[in-house]
C-alpha cells in the first residue's frame, strides 16, 4: 500500500515492492505538488509492479545489462565473428552510457548520447549502435525492467566522416573493367583472383567464398549454395553462415565456365579457393591482388574486398531488381538490413522513378 506524506511544500510517495529474492525494497519519490498527484503516480507504479515491473533491475548500469543481455540472448545464436560486433557495442555503450542505469536511461539521456556518437562517427555507424541498443532494450521493455523504451522515435545523424574502404563500391564501367582484368590473369597457382570474380558475380561474403566446396556448384540449375564459411579470422575450420541460414544463388553462364575450367585444375582440394600449396587465402593476400589490380586500371577510389559486396548489390538495385531479392542474395537477416545498407541507391531511383510512376498513372486515363 502506498504512503504520501508532505516533505515542505512538496509531497512524497513511499511504495514497498517484494524482490524475486523474497525480501522487500522501498521506492520513494517526491517533488509534487499535491497529494493527489503524488498518489496517483504512486498507484500507477504499484500497477506496474503488479504486471511484472522490477523496480531493483532499474539500478542497474545499461553498460551491464547489455553485456548480460548479449552473453544469454546473442553468444549462442550468432557466430564468433559477428559476437565480436557486439562486444565492440558494449565498449562504445560503457563509454557513452558511463555510469547510466536503466532507470536513468529516458528519451533525453538516450538522445544526448547518441547525438555524442555521431559527432564521431559517420550516419552509417550510428544507425548500427542505435539498431543494437534498440534491440536490447526491447528485451528490457518486454521484460518489464523498464517502463518506457528511451529508444522510441529517437533520430539518427552521423558526422561527414569519410566512408571506409569496405563500404565503397564501384560504379558500372569500373566494375566491368576490374571484372575483365581479372578474368584475364586467372591461374591455378593464385587462387585470389577466383575470390575475386566469385564475390564480384554473386555477392558473398569473404569467409563465405572460402567456405564454398565442389559440392555446393550446381551446374544443371546454375545456383550455387551457400551453407557454411571458413573461420578465417579465428584460426580456420568450416563455420555456420552469418546468421546460420543457408541459401541458393543463381548464378550466369560466365561463372558456370569458371567453375568448370577451374574444377578441372583444382583437384587436389574440395574447397574451391584453397591454393595449390594447401595455404589458406587470407584477406590481405586477397586484398593486396585486388589493390595491385586496381592500381592498373587507374581506379581513382579503390576499394577492399568487401566492396566488392557492395557493388554486387549496387549493380542490381541499379538495374531495377527487386530489393526482395537482393536481400535474399545477400544473405541479409531481413530487408530491413538491405534497405538500411543501400538507403542511399534507393532514395537516388525513387527520384529517378518519379517520372515512370506519373507515366504509368497517365496511361491509365482514357
Amino acid at each position: 500500500m502506498a504512503s504520501v506524506i508532505k516533505r515542505g511544500s512538496k509531497f512524497q510517495y513511499e511504495v514497498s515492492y517484494k524482490k524475486k529474492d523474497g525480501s522487500y525494497g522501498k521506492i520513494r519519490k517526491s517533488g509534487f505538488i499535491n497529494r493527489n498527484t503524488a498518489l496517483s503516480h504512486a498507484n500507477k507504479l504499484e500497477e506496474n509492479i503488479k504486471k511484472g515491473y522490477q523496480p531493483e533491475a532499474s539500478e542497474l548500469f545499461f553498460s551491464d545489462y547489455f553485456k548480460s543481455w548479449m552473453e544469454l540472448y546473442k553468444k549462442p545464436a550468432v557466430t564468433d565473428i559477428t559476437y565480436r560486433k557486439y562486444v565492440t557495442m558494449h565498449h562504445n555503450i560503457t563509454k557513452y552510457f558511463k555510469y547510466v542505469t536503466l532507470g536513468e536511461l529516458d528519451r533525453e539521456v538516450y538522445q544526448k548520447a547518441l547525438n555524442k556518437f555521431a559527432k564521431t562517427h559517420n550516419v552509417t555507424t550510428t544507425k548500427q549502435f542505435h539498431k543494437f541498443m534498440k534491440s536490447c532494450l526491447r528485451y528490457a521493455f518486454e521484460d518489464r525492467v523498464i517502463l518506457k523504451d528511451p529508444t522510441f522515435r529517437a533520430v539518427v545523424s552521423g558526422a561527414n566522416v569519410a566512408k571506409p574502404a569496405d563500404e565503397k563500391y564501384l560504379n558500372l564501367a569500373d566494375f566491368k573493367r576490374l571484372i575483365a582484368e581479372t578474368s584475364k590473369r586467372l591461374s591455378i597457382e593464385y587462387a585470389s583472383h577466383y575470390a575475386i570474380l566469385i564475390a564480384a558475380l554473386t555477392g558473398c561474403r569473404f569467409s563465405e567464398v572460402l567456405g564454398l566446396t565442389w559440392e555446393n556448384i550446381d551446374y544443371n540449375q546454375k545456383s550455387l549454395r551457400v551453407e557454411k564459411t571458413w573461420s578465417y579470422k579465428l584460426g580456420g575450420g568450416f563455420a555456420p553462415t552469418k546468421n546460420k541460414e543457408k541459401r541458393t544463388i543463381d548464378i550466369d553462364d560466365t561463372l558456370i565456365k569458371l567453375f568448370k575450367d577451374y574444377h578441372i585444375l583444382q583437384k587436389e582440394n574440395n574447397v574451391l579457393c584453397d591454393s595449390i600449396i594447401y595455404k589458406d587465402l587470407s584477406s590481405n593476400a586477397v586484398n593486396k591482388t585486388l589493390k595491385s589490380i586496381q592500381s592498373t586500371l587507374d581506379i581513382n577510389n579503390p576499394i577492399t574486398f568487401h566492396g566488392l559486396r557492395h557493388t554486387h548489390a549496387s549493380v542490381l538495385l541499379y538495374n531495377k531488381i527487386d530489393l526482395m531479392i537482393v536481400s535474399e542474395r545477400l544473405g541479409h537477416k531481413n530487408y530491413s538490413v538491405t534497405q538500411d545498407t543501400y538507403s542511399h541507391i534507393i532514395d537516388e531511383l525513387r527520384t529517378k522513378q518519379r517520372p515512370e510512376v506519373q507515366s504509368v498513372l497517365e496511361n491509365l486515363i482514357l
